[in-house]
Formats: structure tokens, sequence, C-alpha cells
């Protein structure tokens, strides 16, 4: 499956970093202060998908819920817990990095949330972003959200690579199907949401770490 592969395209949420948790907490606290109802098939509906594709379903979910107010709750809470505590790297990132560095293979961000807060999660001790990643792509940069594949079709292009050549780590099934979309060859790292079964039937690659991923 890998023997061509010339370039590895990262999500960040749920894969480079462990942050998920801290929204699905933010969505957990916003569910009982506006009394939503919604549960966890709400989240990982949700998952890998920008802000305004999100809003959009919570409208179709709940056409009474103030949305708008609802979102920001949540992204407020994040943003106040990142800026206190930021969020870790997950196991194996590093490692994983330096593995692929050394192949020459090179290594692209494409992620559904903005800049700067990426930018911000990023501003750790000796992690240099810009010595990990040969091109960034974010949410200020698509303007069709995953499940669509525009955000991995605008990272290989960037790198200069076929889509049939590239491997796509994400976490949730929204970022898998993005990349079967794109004909990448996705790879699941499993955080909160448990591969679909579809997508097992389909062959999918499954790790429960980054430290166990394999890319011969």
């Amino acid at each position: 499956m890998y023997e061509k592969t010339k370039a590895v395209i990262f999500d960040m949420d749920g894969v480079v970093f462990d942050s998920e948790k801290t929204w699905h907490k933010a969505d957990a606290a916003a569910d009982i202060k506006f009394k939503t109802g919604f549960d966890k098939n709400v989240r990982f509906h949700c998952c890998g998908r920008d802000e305004k594709s999100i809003r959009a379903y919570l409208r179709t979910l709940n056409p009474a819920l103030d949305v708008d107010a609802y979102r920001e709750y949540i992204i407020n809470f994040v943003r106040t817990e990142e800026a206190l505590v930021g969020a870790p790297l997950k196991p194996g990132f590093t490692e994983l990095i330096k593995k692929l560095k050394a192949r020459n293979i090179p290594i692209a961000l494409a992620t559904s949330s903005r800049r700067e807060r990426a930018q911000k999660l990023f501003e750790k001790p000796g992690l240099n972003k810009s010595e990990i990643f040969s091109a960034e792509v974010y949410a200020d940069d698509v303007t069709v959200a995953k499940p669509n594949p525009e955000i991995f079709l605008i990272a290989a292009n960037r790198i200069g690579v076929e889509p049939k050549d590239a491997v796509v780590i994400e976490d949730s099934p929204n970022g898998i199907a993005a990349a079967y979309a794109g004909g990448f060859t996705p790879i699941m790292v499993v955080d909160l949401i448990p591969p679909p079964p579809e997508f097992l039937e389909k062959g999918l690659a499954v790790y429960n770490s980054l430290a166990e991923v394999v890319i011969p």
C-alpha cells in the first residue's frame, strides 16, 4: 500500500495535539448550559468539519437553538483552556516526524482549525512548525470543509505530489472520508472516535497511537 509514499499529510486536532478532549469537555458544558440534549454522535458528526458547516448542521438539528451563542460558548471555553494549559503533543508524534525527515519525505499540515489557533498550539519549546512542515493548510485556506477533500488536495499541490502518492493521517471519520474522496491513502490513528465499519471494510489502516504507525 505504501510503496510509493512520497508525502505524509497530518491532521492537527486529535493527531498532532491531544486537544479533542478539551473540545469534548466544552461540548458537554455547552449542552448543559443550553439544554440541547445533544449526544456524542452529534460531536462525532462535527469532528473535523469547519465552523460554517458545523453551525449549519446544528441548525437543522435544533432550529430553536441560538447556534451562534452555543458555538461561541464552546470556542471561548476551548480558547480559555488552551491559553491556560495548551495542548500536549500526541505520543509518538516527534518520533514519527524524525523517521519521515530521515527519509526525506515531505510533511504537510491540513487542519480545519484556523491559522491563529494553530500557531498558538505550536508555540512550544523545541517545536518549530516551519521546520516540520513543508506546507500548511488551514480552515482559512479552503472553501469546502471535510469530508470534501479540498484541504488535502491543496496540501498535496503545495508539496508537489499526486494524491495517490500521499498518506493522510487522521482521527475523524470526516477526515478519513475526505482522504478517500481525494484519492489519498488514509491512516486512522484512533482518538475519541472508533473507526466506522464501512472504512474497515475498505481495508483502512488503523492504529491506536502515532507510535505504532509504520509507513514503509
